[in-house]
């Protein structure tokens, strides 16, 4: 008795979801209709949304040149960026009214770095100069151990001390610090096989991370993968 209820039961089950099926396929032309209207008022708020009032994208590079590198002031209402133009290297203020020249006699520079309200400018054969924001840039001439290398990363803590890193004839690259007075001999990389690419200084000043590669930490055939991070210290010692 109970097996034939169970019979029942379960031919009841699926009469019914046989005609929930069929009740489903009469109205699929609806159900269509109600999938294409939510597409279409999907794809018009997208619309909406990517048009926004009162925002608009403005280029700041020209064809062929590239952005290396950009400071902002600490409210945010100034830049200094360094570009490529497919010749030499430029520096350029930008601020509300757009980006400006910056004319620096005497180098090509090739790095910078915020220091407190102003910039630090980092270029070849070992120049460097501070910005405050206004006016003409300010050479700073330390002293250094022996050639001058091109300064190639610099990261400052102040309007004339910092760390940095060069690169001398040979292509051999150091990490050194600095102030107004001197540049400190400096120190390669502790691996033959890697190279640093660019340095950051801590808010003190005592310490600085160096960022670099390693040819034999990553696949050769991709190039620059194997990443290596290095600790220098005040005495240029690298850990």
């Amino acid at each position: 008795m109970s097996d034939s209820g169970s019979e029942k039961n379960g031919r009841s089950l699926l009469a019914r979801i046989g005609l929930l099926l069929q009740e489903e396929s009469e109205d699929q032309w609806f159900y269509f209709g109600v999938f294409v209207a939510v597409l279409l008022v999907g794809a018009a708020w997208l619309q909406v949304a990517a048009v926004m009032p009162g925002v608009a994208a403005a280029g700041l590079l020209d064809e062929n040149e590239n952005l290396e590198d950009i400071a902002w002031s600490s409210d945010g209402s100034q830049a200094l960026m360094l570009v490529e133009n497919g010749l030499d290297n430029e520096l350029r203020s930008l601020d509300d009214s757009g980006p400006s020249l910056m004319a620096v006699a005497g180098f090509t520079p090739l790095s910078i770095s915020r220091a407190g309200d102003g910039w630090i400018v980092g270029g070849s054969r070992g120049a460097m100069a501070s910005w405050s924001g206004s006016g003409l840039f300010t050479p700073i001439e330390p002293s250094w151990p022996g050639p001058e290398g091109d300064v190639i990363s610099i990261s400052a803590n102040s309007a004339d001390s910092g760390w940095l890193l060069s690169r001398d004839s040979e292509g051999l690259v150091r990490v050194h610090s600095f102030d107004a007075a001197n540049v400190s001999e400096g120190a390669a990389s502790p691996m033959d096989s890697s190279e640093m690419l660019s340095v950051h200084s801590d808010p003190r000043g005592a310490t600085a991370l160096v960022l670099g590669y390693d040819m034999t930490l990553g696949n050769p055939t991709l190039g620059k993968s194997g990443e290596v991070l290095l600790r220098a210290q005040q005495a240029c010692g690298v850990k």
